[in-house]
């Protein structure tokens, strides 16, 4: 499976501040009978096919930085005001920590909704680019980050 992940910026109060923030999406899954079809009638909720079979839902993710208990736990007394988890002040931080959190080298953290981990061959991309890209990929994917070995 493909995941991008996409980056987003935004400028704070103070002149010149720049934060970063990613989320990690994986491809659609497919309907294995025609159409999806939302809202089906004993679906609870999920989309399914022609047939009624359920679709897995697509899985994504906020990129966060890898807090102590202690950090989040101060971070919250302050009633959560201030820089998070998912905010970085540099970009670059923000990819490092995508790369790591989807290869496994560090676990999600003990406040995250748990998400399935990456199967061997799964790949991460830097966003969809085809359009923004000079020469673009044939399947406009971008730029690889990284791969889950086999």
């Amino acid at each position: 499976m493909k995941y991008s992940l996409r980056i987003t910026s935004y400028s704070g109060l103070v002149a010149g501040a720049v934060h970063y923030r990613g989320r990690v999406d994986g491809e659609h899954p497919r309907s294995c009978h025609g159409a999806s079809h939302y809202n089906a009638p004993k679906s609870r909720g999920k989309h399914t096919c022609d047939k009624g079979h359920i679709i897995p839902e697509q899985i994504s993710w906020d990129v966060e930085a890898s807090w102590t208990e202690e950090r989040y736990e101060r971070w919250a007394a302050k009633r959560f005001e201030g820089d998070g988890p998912t905010q970085y002040t540099v970009e670059s931080d923000l990819i490092r920590d995508a790369i790591q959190r989807f290869l496994g080298e560090y676990p999600h953290q003990w406040w995250e909704d748990d998400f399935p981990a990456p199967q061997p061959g799964d790949q991460l991309y830097l966003g969809h680019l085809a359009l923004l890209m000079d020469e673009p990929d044939p399947d406009g994917w971008g730029h690889m980050l990284a791969e889950v070995p086999a």
